[in-house]
C-alpha cells in the first residue's frame, strides 16, 4: 500500500510526521512518501499536489489541511485521512474537509470541536503530540549554585506568540537576582529586535530536529508567554512535551488546553499572565533560589513525560489502525 503525506502547511521534516508517523508506517510494510507545499502559493501550489497525487498514486492520503483533502478527493485518492492539527478559520473549508475525508487523526482533543458531526460516522483518533524518548537527551540536573540563569524561548519573535512578555518577564528576573547572571537564549526564524538595555539576550537561528533536542539540554528553564484570544486558548503547545522530556521546568501562557491537559497542579510548570512579569519571576527566582525545590520540579517534569506523554506502542498502533483500509 502506498501512502502520501500531502503537507501543505507543514514541512517535509515536520517532527510529528517525519520523525513518528512515517517510521511507524514505512515498519509496518507501507511505501511512503511525504510532499510539502511550504513557501508555494496559488498555481505552483496546486501543481506540486497535483503531480505528487500522479507521481505516487497513493492509496492512502495523509493531509495536513481542508486544502490539502480536497486536492487528494479531487484525484481520486482511495483513502484520504485528515490529520487535525491546525485550526481553519473557513468554516466552509472546515465543513468540506470534514464531509470529504474518510477518517482523522486529531493531534488534541480540543480540535476535535468543529468535526463533531463528522466524527459520529467516520474513524478516527487521537494522536497527540508526544516525542519518542530517542530523540531527547536527558541530563540529570545539578545544582544550579550560582552560574549563569539560562533560560529559553523558541518561536516566532513576533508579538503574537509574546516576544515582548518574554523580555518583560527576564528584564524582571534580572532585577530579583541583581548577583547573578541572566541568560535568555531567543531560537527563531524571526529577525534579530532590539532588547532592554541590560540584558543578556542571544538570538540562534532555528536548528534541525536533532540539533534542537540536543539544544535543550543548556538550558535551565523554558518560556512561552503567547497571546491568545478565544480559539488560540485551546491549543496545546507542541514543545510542552519536549520541554517535559528534557526534565526542565517551564513558564506558559495560562491556556485552556494545557490546563484540560494538566488539570493537577505540577511544580514543573507555572501557567501565568503572560502580561505579568512579577508573577513569571516569582516562580523562577523561587526555583532558581531553592535547590531542592528546583531538583523537584526537574524530576517530576521527566517522569510526568516518562509516565503520561512518550509516544509509545500504543500510539504507533493508533496509527495503524486508522490508516488501515477498510476490507
Amino acid at each position: 500500500m502506498k501512502v502520501l503525506f500531502l503537507q501543505t502547511a507543514h514541512s517535509a521534516h515536520d517532527e510529528r510526521v517525519y520523525y513518528h508517523q512515517e517510521p511507524v508506517l514505512r515498519a509496518a510494510g507501507y511505501d511512503c512518501a511525504i510532499v510539502s507545499t511550504i513557501g508555494l502559493r496559488g498555481y505552483r501550489k496546486f501543481k506540486t499536489c497535483s503531480e505528487a497525487l500522479r507521481r505516487h498514486r497513493p492509496d492512502i492520503v495523509l493531509c495536513d489541511t481542508p486544502y490539502a483533502v480536497l486536492i487528494a478527493k479531487c484525484h481520486g485518492a482511495r483513502r484520504v485521512i485528515y490529520d487535525v492539527t491546525e485550526w481553519c478559520s473557513k468554516k466552509i473549508l472546515t465543513s468540506l474537509a470534514g464531509r470529504l475525508c474518510d477518517a482523522f487523526i486529531f493531534g488534541e482533543e480540543g480540535k476535535m470541536a468543529p468535526y463533531k458531526r463528522f466524527i459520529a460516522k467516520k474513524p478516527f483518533t487521537l494522536l497527540p503530540y508526544f516525542p519518542t524518548e530517542k530523540y531527547i537527551p536527558y541530563l540529570p540536573v545539578e545544582d544550579l549554585g550560582s552560574a549563569p540563569l539560562k533560560l529559553l524561548y523558541a518561536g516566532p519573535a513576533t508579538e503574537e506568540k509574546g516576544i515582548g512578555n518574554v523580555l518583560a518577564a527576564v528584564e524582571a528576573i534580572a532585577r530579583r537576582l541583581p548577583l547573578r547572571m541572566v541568560e535568555l537564549t531567543i531560537i527563531t526564524d524571526s529577525s534579530a529586535m532590539p532588547t532592554p538595555k541590560g540584558l543578556h539576550v542571544t538570538w540562534k537561528k532555528s536548528m534541525d530536529y536533532h540539533s534542537f533536542c540536543e539544544e535543550l539540554t543548556k538550558y535551565h528553564f523554558f518560556l512561552d508567554l503567547r497571546n491568545t484570544n478565544a480559539q488560540t486558548t485551546q491549543s496545546l503547545p507542541i514543545k510542552l512535551f519536549y520541554y517535559m522530556a528534557a526534565g526542565r521546568p517551564m513558564v506558559y501562557t495560562n491556556m485552556e488546553g494545557i490546563r484540560h491537559f494538566l488539570p493537577e497542579e505540577l511544580p514543573f510548570i507555572a501557567l501565568v499572565d503572560p502580561t505579568s512579569p512579577e508573577a513569571i519571576s516569582d516562580y523562577i527566582c523561587q526555583l532558581a533560589q531553592t535547590p531542592h525545590l528546583y531538583r523537584e520540579a526537574c524530576t517530576v517534569a521527566r517522569q510526568y513525560y516518562l509516565s503520561h506523554c512518550r509516544w509509545d506502542d500504543s500510539l504507533s498502533q493508533r496509527l495503524l489502525d486508522v490508516v488501515k483500509v477498510p476490507s
